[in-house]
């Protein structure tokens, strides 16, 4: 159970939003569309798990060294609600060209990169 306004009986619901844009306004698009669809099913005492997928250049999104959005992300950190992932084949590219880790808030897991096929 993720929050005490959901019933024992609820149905579950699993939605992905893939980032794949260096764009402050699509990072935003992504993190509202998120919010929205949580608040739809919370309104109809459904549970929902969101994943936001960040691969290639959306990947800045997560980011801690220039993330336009940052405050944003530890907002929409809600345990078991919204998570954030992150393309490994892409991460290390860009760690091997020079940037920051990503220690972004919350920590995305990492995926290979076929596993957005």
């Amino acid at each position: 159970m993720c929050g005490a306004w959901l019933a024992a009986d609820t149905k579950s619901h699993r939605v992905a939003i893939q980032l794949d844009q260096n764009d402050p306004q699509m990072m935003n698009l992504a993190l509202n569309n998120a919010s929205n669809v949580i608040e739809y099913y919370r309104g109809k005492n459904e549970e929902v798990e969101i994943d936001i997928v960040a691969c290639g250049p959306g990947l800045h999104m997560l980011r801690s060294d220039i993330s336009s959005v940052q405050d944003r992300l530890k907002e929409m950190a809600f345990p078991g609600k919204v998570q954030f992932s992150a393309c490994n084949s892409t991460k290390q590219g860009m760690e091997k060209a020079g940037a920051t880790r990503f220690p972004s808030c919350p920590t995305p897991p990492s995926y290979p990169q076929a596993w957005y096929g």
